[in-house]
């Protein structure tokens, strides 16, 4: 449907929407890999230049889709591997700190040179560690379920607040701040029936 423009500036101002079109319709069948739509003459209209167009962004949007998909499988790959790696990296920060209680508590035991290799191998062990992004803790204070394995209780008293940790028999272990490996405590409990 053509709607006349009043006026003598009635051509000159279809011929401007004409080519504004046409500059759209370009640059949308270039995006999409189609081939140009030609020149706006007086034979090619505006409509023909805005299906060309549609054609064009359709060919876009689809593209688009695709691209988003793609993007989607991309990341959902990326997390699987994060997750992987997150899994390994733990596993290997469990057995190193296993590894370094045990050199630690041999090396207790060692006395004058025997002493030396062992504190070498512990020191090594604890920048692998900080390399992965582990670290031990030791908590005082209030039990926390997520931080905290009770291993035995003490009974509460003057002093000693109950569902707190009395001392530590294991430090914990973070890696990248996520509780890897709970601390062992000895806590305070109010009585026998006491949950910890």
């Amino acid at each position: 449907m053509t709607v006349p423009l009043p006026g003598f500036g009635a051509k000159r101002e279809l011929r401007q929407v004409t080519h504004a079109v046409y500059e759209l319709a370009c640059r949308a069948t270039e995006l999409a890999g189609l081939t140009a739509p030609s020149p706006p003459s007086a034979a090619r209209s505006a409509d023909v230049l805005v299906r060309q167009t549609d054609v064009a962004l359709d060919v876009l949007v689809e593209r688009n889709r695709n691209d988003r998909r793609e993007a989607q499988l991309r990341h959902e790959q990326w997390q699987a591997e994060r997750v992987e790696w997150r899994r390994q990296r733990t596993e290997i920060a469990l057995r190193l700190t296993d590894f370094r209680e045990r050199l630690s508590a041999v090396g207790s035991s060692a006395q004058g040179a025997d002493q030396d290799p062992l504190v070498w191998a512990v020191q090594h062990v604890d920048d692998a560690l900080r390399s992965i992004g582990a670290e031990p803790f030791t908590d005082q204070g209030a039990l926390d379920a997520r931080r905290h394995r009770v291993v035995s209780s003490l009974p509460a008293g003057p002093g000693r607040a109950a569902r707190t940790i009395a001392s530590s028999t294991r430090p914990g272990l973070l890696v990248d701040g996520e509780v890897a490996r709970p601390q062992e405590v000895v806590a305070y409990q109010d009585g026998p029936d006491d949950n910890l």
